[in-house]
């Protein structure tokens, strides 16, 4: 073979190697739907080298419950948090390797909820390894993972498009993006505004009765352990934790403190009722679901644990570092506006947080409440710079668009509306408006169709400066006090990325 046939094949071979990467990367799932597991190994691994001096590990629990902004801002602490839904400790403990090749960090937190799977489903085994780097450590733990009952062949973790080829028929933009892109994860921590109602005796184990069935899974432990091992043979001091949830027990408290104890760890765990008042947490306000703090709940978590983390280790406070890369910390604080206006669930303290320098505020009526409207309210309207009569629209319908605070579009008519208006980046909209109920009004925001027909005053919040809806709520009549109720959307489908931006 001659040398420009040589140089024929190696050029062929590279091109079908590149297409075959730039493929998987638009195949493989993205899991986005709980916290990010692909935002999660692809920051960290635009993290500068040595960045970080503290690492969190584990499930879902420490990816939406650490907030390694907060312990930046309040502490100068800085870290990351590589917790995946489910984590198993295999992976754990492949992270914790992982994360040293680039992060020689002095301290290692483990949150210890994985020594009681029972099982762990081979999603989570996918999540956790999809997006890790190709290298021997990977291959070492899915050597591991298959020698312990693998439903997923060996292969296809490493060729990615094996297993995901059939998902054609599923892409859409976010997949040909969502490496080009910034993530809704910062230094590892998703956030979510959704939020429940707990019993706080629920969350405590403090008046638990002892449980006959809990027993620690003898594999998470060998894993356990191995990362203990690790941390040991390369000075990496180790802090196991556990964070709330409502179905951790008396039982499991005290084995955990007993490992802990017989490997002469220290174990924090924040599911006592002590704990939880110390951290000020808040049953009806600080929790997604019944294992998973939201924002508010990881501000408050965090804070707690960044104050037991500088009195007992030695770490730098890079808040004094020049040059630090504070790795999107504005845009967190963004985020954290927007959780505000989430969260909100009283009319009055909703209304304020909508005149924001990001904010395009859509506004609609499809019946009428506005005779509800309290002083109070008609003053933060005033505020936006809604001139019409609000308090009086009855039998007609209603349209504004405020921009940045500034109202730049209001009418209000007998008839049926039909309005086409532009926000402040360009993103062009169609609203209907009618005060008919057999009239459905209809938005049709940036080439989609969005659900904005519920009976009352329909509110669109729209951030211009990053391209996502924020919010979408309604003033809407209350039968049971016979005044006005805030109906919210789900914030977690609020904050994805809209078609063409």
């Amino acid at each position: 073979m001659t040398r420009k046939q040589i140089g024929k094949v190696a050029g062929f071979l590279l091109v079908l190697l590149a297409s075959v990467i730039c493929l998987t990367y638009i195949f493989i799932n993205k899991w986005t739907s709980v916290c990010y597991e692909s935002s999660v190994p692809t920051e960290f691994y635009k993290l500068d080298k040595n960045s970080i001096e503290v690492a969190f590990f584990g499930s879902s629990q420490v990816a939406q419950g650490i907030s390694g902004m907060e312990l930046y801002e309040d502490y100068g602490i800085s870290a990351y948090t590589l917790g995946t839904a489910r984590q198993p400790m295999l992976a754990t403990y492949a992270w914790l390797k992982e994360c040293y090749k680039t992060q020689k960090i002095k301290l290692a937190v483990i949150d210890t909820a994985a020594l009681y799977y029972k099982t762990v489903p081979e999603t989570r085994y996918r999540q956790a390894f999809d997006n890790m780097k190709l290298s021997w450590n990977k291959i070492q733990a899915l050597l591991a993972h298959r020698s312990h009952g693998a439903k997923d062949p060996f292969f296809s973790y490493i060729f990615r498009i094996s297993k995901y080829h059939s998902r054609w028929n599923d892409l859409d933009e976010e997949d040909f993006t969502f490496y080009l892109d910034d993530h809704m994860v910062f230094r590892g921590n998703a956030l979510y505004s959704d939020k429940v109602t707990l019993d706080i005796n629920a969350l405590a184990y403090d008046n638990d009765k002892p449980s006959a069935t809990a027993a620690m899974n003898s594999f998470e432990v060998e894993y356990m352990e191995k990362f203990i091992d690790f941390c040991e043979e390369n000075g990496i001091e180790l802090l196991l934790i556990k964070t709330p949830r409502t179905d951790w027990n008396i039982t499991q408290h005290e084995q955990v403190a007993e490992f802990a104890a017989q490997h002469e760890l220290p174990f924090l765990d924040l599911c006592s009722m002590d704990a939880l008042e110390a951290m000020g947490i808040d049953s009806v306000n600080d929790f997604m679901d019944k294992k998973h703090l939201n924002i508010s709940g990881a501000e408050k978590m965090s804070r707690y644990i960044g104050a037991y983390l500088k009195e007992n280790y030695e770490l730098t406070d890079f808040r004094d570092v020049e040059g630090f890369n504070e790795l999107n910390y504005d845009r967190y604080c963004e985020r954290k506006e927007d959780s505000k206006l989430q969260m909100a669930v009283d009319v009055i303290e909703y209304l304020p947080y909508l005149k924001n320098e990001r904010y395009d505020v859509l506004l609609q009526t499809t019946a009428d409440v506005t005779g509800l409207f309290s002083p109070e309210m008609l003053e933060v309207f005033s505020d936006l710079g809604l001139q019409g009569q609000i308090n009086g629209l009855y039998g007609h319908t209603y349209i504004a668009q405020v921009n940045s605070g500034v109202c730049v579009y209001e009418s209000t008519s007998e008839k049926k509306m039909k309005h086409k208006g532009y926000l402040s980046d360009g993103t062009e909209y169609k609203l209907d408006s009618s005060y008919k109920e057999e009239d459905a009004p209809e938005l049709e925001f940036h080439f989609q169709d969005v659900d904005f027909a519920n009976r009352g005053m329909n509110i669109l919040v729209y951030d211009h400066q990053n391209g996502i809806v924020v919010d979408r709520s309604t003033l809407a009549y209350s039968e049971a006090t016979g005044g006005l109720m805030l109906i919210k959307e789900n914030p977690r489908r609020m904050l994805v990325e809209l078609a063409g931006k």
